[in-house]
């Protein structure tokens, strides 16, 4: 059995780095655009889809579609989803970031090091959300490519998945993959991570309870865990060429697994919860 699968239960491997050899054209940013290429109209109906399969609730989180133009030195274009976080969940440091100064002034870039100084502990578009919705936002999803994006950022657990598949252990930066629009494709990532999240609080906690026990409801969710987050690697694939070449570049690696130990550690995940340390 192969570690990680796409929406159709196939197997997804990482591109080799023959294929890098003969893609090596850098991933370019897109022009740097504050406004997102929708009319007013269409922007409000994205969120009103959105807040069906993820409706505002006083004492939950939530998701908050935005548009994150990035910086003029670091381009993003690109929609995203954002978690919203009850504010009384909220460390007090986050917070007075959160009602002070537009952190946008205090983000200083320099041209000449590259070297950017954030004097905040809240970005630029988390300020922006707080003042939109009252809460503490993370990003969470980024709205890029042709199978309707891919997680901002990977716990411990889904980044020792990749890499034990010989994968780098992060997706493509937002702005990385082509522009997308908010539709069905990324209304159906929701809704699986929803009822991944519902059946066990949440993704996170599903390694640590499934850790303590064997039973069939735990092996099936870490089933489900592996094939979702496959499900979005699918796309990343092609990209990732770029990033193993830039890897090689730095003289780094990708970790190479034999086949026959990922399937015995994939096992070994899934039915006990656990995974042997990648060496």
């Amino acid at each position: 059995m192969s570690l990680l699968l796409d929406a159709g239960g196939l197997p997804v491997t990482a591109p080799s780095l023959d294929l890098s050899e003969q893609q090596m054209l850098d991933v370019t940013r897109d022009p740097f655009m504050v406004t997102p290429p929708i009319d007013a109209t269409t922007f409000a109906n994205w969120r009103a889809r959105l807040r069906k399969v993820s409706p505002h609730h006083d004492q939950v989180s939530y998701l908050h579609l935005v548009w994150e133009p990035g910086w003029a030195w670091e381009p993003v274009g690109r929609f995203m989803l954002f978690d919203c976080i009850p504010i009384l969940s909220v460390d007090t440091e986050f917070i007075k970031d959160l009602q002070g100064p537009d952190p946008s002034d205090l983000t200083m870039y320099d041209a000449i090091t590259g070297q950017i100084t954030q004097k905040t502990l809240v970005t630029a578009m988390q300020w922006k959300i707080y003042r939109e919705t009252g809460r503490y936002a993370r990003p969470f999803w980024v709205i890029q490519g042709s199978s309707g994006g891919h997680k901002v950022f990977l716990s411990d657990v889904e980044k020792k998945l990749l890499t034990l598949n010989g994968y780098p252990d992060n997706f493509p930066a937002p702005g990385e993959l082509p522009y997308a629009p908010f539709d069905n494709r990324v209304i159906d990532h929701i809704v699986r991570y929803d009822k991944l999240r519902k059946a066990d609080g949440n993704v996170k906690r599903m390694a640590q309870i499934g850790a303590t026990g064997n039973d069939l409801r735990s092996q099936a969710l870490r089933q489900q865990l592996v094939a979702w987050l496959g499900g979005q690697m699918e796309e990343a694939t092609g990209d990732l060429v770029t990033l193993l070449r830039r890897q090689k570049d730095q003289g780094r690696s990708p970790v190479v697994t034999p086949e026959s130990v990922i399937n015995e550690r994939t096992e070994e995940y899934i039915a006990h919860g656990r995974m042997s340390d990648i060496r």
